[in-house]
């Protein structure tokens, strides 16, 4: 038998059985109630069908700031909480003066909010659901949300007087950044490895940009960033960190081994590591000088923490901290 769920609201749901053949793999049955309004993060059903675990209480993500103060130890840095409450936070990015630009995901869809430093949250954005990348201009002024609803767009919303447009995509992206002086946005896609796509905000209009790449188009999902001179980004795949040319596609190695690509800052990449690639159980903070270079290992971040974003000034970075109570 097949088990499935079926979100009835936000953590609850119901659980349905198929009965599966098993030479074809078909399903032979309509699906069955076998678990109504069961209030869950997540279940398995036991190999006999009799049983089922369930991990149930509050489920709470809020947002930790490290200082970077030259030690790789997370004890040794000065740590407080940007967000507090019961909420399911996501940082995107840090604007220029500390604001951090940060979800919350919830039953009532994605909104996007910039939350001051003593936690004073303004409503910017709200969606249906959580789009597939975000990222604000380096000036603070616009933010750039890659959707796939109706149709592949990025939705360039404009800060300081609450106005959004669309420009069309050719197909649905995820990771982006924008260039230093705002002309382009520049992103992965979600299940094409060979190719970035450059958005001319602009003219509105937007392109494929084929990667040189031959066997290594390992890139998608992994990070892209712009560097302080267009035409070029910082791709990080699952197994590199590349300088690549936005315009002409050409690429040129960084680091090996790499996670997720977290910044392009002056003259330095910094990228991270994850639990299973260091002998830290977290993720873990580096940095490579762009022209190349022996790569500095910076900060082990506590295993609590993800999805991060490195301020401007490379003082302190910014994670979702997971402070949920389960029980089994």
């Amino acid at each position: 038998a097949l088990f499935l769920w079926r979100p009835t609201d936000r953590n609850v749901g119901d659980v349905l059985q198929v009965a599966i053949d098993p030479t074809s793999g078909r399903p032979t049955s309509e699906p069955e109630l076998v678990y109504p309004r069961l209030s869950a993060w997540n279940f398995r059903v036991s190999a006999d069908g009799a049983r089922l675990a369930a991990s149930d209480g509050d489920r709470v993500v809020n947002l930790r700031e490290i200082a970077l103060d030259g030690s790789t130890s997370p004890d040794d840095n000065r740590t407080r909480m940007r967000t507090g409450g019961t909420g399911l936070w996501q940082i995107h990015d840090i604007l220029p003066d500390g604001t951090l630009l940060a979800a919350l995901d919830g039953g009532l869809g994605w909104e996007l909010f910039a939350v001051s430093d003593d936690d004073v949250r303004r409503s910017l954005v709200r969606l249906p659901s959580a789009p597939l990348g975000v990222a604000a201009s380096h000036d603070g002024a616009s933010i750039a949300i890659a959707i796939d609803r109706p149709s592949p767009a990025v939705l360039i919303h404009h800060v300081p007087d609450n106005r959004s447009r669309t420009i069309p995509v050719p197909e649905a992206l995820s990771y982006l950044d924008w260039s230093r002086d705002g002309a382009h946005v520049v992103s992965m896609t979600t299940s094409s490895a060979d190719h970035i796509v450059v958005v001319d905000v602009e003219e509105g209009t937007a392109s494929r940009i084929e990667l040189d790449c031959g066997d290594r188009c390992e890139f998608a999902y992994e990070g892209i960033r712009a560097g302080p001179e267009w035409p070029y980004v910082a791709a990080t795949s699952e197994v590199d960190t590349w300088i690549v040319n936005a315009e002409t596609g050409a690429l040129r190695h960084v680091a090996t081994n790499t996670w997720t690509i977290v910044a392009w800052q002056d003259d330095h990449i910094w990228f991270a590591r994850s639990g299973g690639q260091t002998d830290w159980p977290g993720d873990v903070l580096y940095r490579v000088p762009a022209d190349g270079g022996p790569e500095e290992r910076l900060l082990d971040l506590p295993p609590d923490c993800a999805g991060f974003e490195l301020d401007a000034s490379s003082r302190f970075l910014v994670c979702a901290a997971d402070e949920s109570r389960l029980d089994l």
